[in-house]
């Protein structure tokens, strides 16, 4: 699933959101606490209905707590096209849409965000690195809060 190319385009569609201030949640990420990702999917129908049901049963604040995605630095257009070079798609012709689309997106964000709190997000030098590739591309960003993170001065410079 995680080497798919649509679902990682979602992902990232996901993230530009978040990133907007938009809740992003993913329900796959919680049965009762364990990660799907770790997992496995259910391979059986049967299977999932029972995850589905079980996930629906105990929908409360601490679910939406796991199904919370954790905020990381988007993609450039750039190195969103350059992370589909191992994604597997059935229609190679996709590959060019989805570029596409993900430019479109995050043109609409950049062109759009004027204030980014990035503040405790537990974010290091790695990821200020990947974000800091983004700054360029936000001509109308005037406030930018990374307080609270575990950035060194190697991350600052």
């Amino acid at each position: 699933y995680q080497r798919r190319g649509w679902p990682h385009f979602e992902s990232e569609c996901a993230m530009l959101k978040a990133m907007w201030g938009d809740e992003v949640l993913d329900i796959g990420r919680c049965e009762t606490g364990a990660r799907h990702l770790d997992k496995g999917w259910p391979l059986s129908s049967e299977g999932m209905n029972m995850l589905v049901n079980a996930n629906l049963e105990r929908m409360d604040g601490s679910t939406f707590g796991i199904c919370a995605v954790p905020l990381r630095p988007v993609f450039t257009p750039k190195a969103f096209a350059k992370s589909l070079e191992d994604k597997v798609f059935t229609n190679a012709g996709d590959v060019e849409t989805i570029t596409q689309q993900y430019n479109d997106m995050f043109d609409l964000y950049a062109n759009s965000i004027e204030t980014l709190h990035l503040s405790g997000l537990e974010w290091g030098d790695y990821e200020v690195e990947k974000f800091a590739q983004c700054l360029p591309h936000l001509r109308y960003l005037r406030e930018l809060n990374l307080t609270n993170n575990e950035i060194t001065e190697l991350g600052a410079g």
